[in-house]
């Protein structure tokens, strides 16, 4: 089933493995997936939590509450819980529910709240979040993902009728529309273009004749949306 995870959700798995290593567990439970979801700070699913409060200091704080660190250190393979397990292939059901074809974090994120007794969901409730509260934030905020991706297929104003984008332009202008909706704001900014274009391989040739090296933007690019959204004054909360 790996096969139909997404980048982001097989790091949301790998994440919650370090995490249940890093407190000398020996398993992986939804408690470790939460803090999996939390890690990956560019996804849908942290950004809810994020709008929640729910912090990893909290979220570890209240886990190592209930399970307490050992002092023996975890093998390195740890196993996976049955309820994990099982919050793992209700994300697979979520995903074909919103007609998705990959397995993403805010999947995991949905499943995680089908199971009110599970370890996840007694650390949210232990940050006064519940499961209505996380899938009302998801959906408004899934909800105004969809109406800026809309505008860029198809703009309001009609232009594309008359003069189109290319294909190549196109993934430019949604990768800048996703790079400004991980980094909070609803607008585009013409500095979102800029790194989305930068960060095209395709491009790489025409970089290397300006003496512009693609591998030494990659770091800016890759820090770029956790900075902006400390800094920016313009995001919507």
């Amino acid at each position: 089933m790996l096969e139909k995870f997404s980048t982001d959700a097989r790091h949301v798995v790998v994440q919650a493995g370090e995490a249940a290593r890093a407190l000398n567990h020996e398993s992986i439970d939804t408690g470790h997936l939460l803090l999996g979801l939390i890690a990956q700070a560019q996804s849908l699913a942290a950004q809810v939590l994020e709008r929640l409060h729910v912090t990893e200091r909290s979220a570890t704080a209240e886990l190592v509450r209930m399970n307490p660190r050992s002092e023996n250190p975890s093998a390195d393979a740890l196993p996976f819980e049955s309820d994990a397990k099982e919050v793992l292939e209700s994300a697979l059901e979520e995903a074909m529910r919103f007609a998705s074809s990959k397995i993403m974090p805010e999947h995991i994120l949905l499943a995680l709240l089908r199971s009110p007794g599970s370890t996840a969901a007694r650390v949210l409730a232990a940050n006064n979040v519940n499961p209505a509260s996380v899938r009302s934030e998801l959906m408004r905020i899934s909800t105004r993902r969809f109406a800026l991706l809309s505008e860029i297929h198809r703009p309001a104003f009609g232009v594309w009728d008359e003069v189109r984008p290319t294909d190549a332009l196109r993934r430019v202008l949604i990768a800048a529309a996703e790079l400004a909706i991980d980094c909070g704001r609803l607008k585009i900014d013409v500095d979102d273009v800029l790194l989305t274009i930068v960060a095209d391989r395709t491009v790489a040739p025409l970089l290397a004749e300006l003496g512009i090296q693609l591998e030494s933007v990659d770091g800016v690019i890759a820090r770029y949306p956790a900075q902006r959204r400390a800094t920016d004054p313009g995001r919507e909360n």
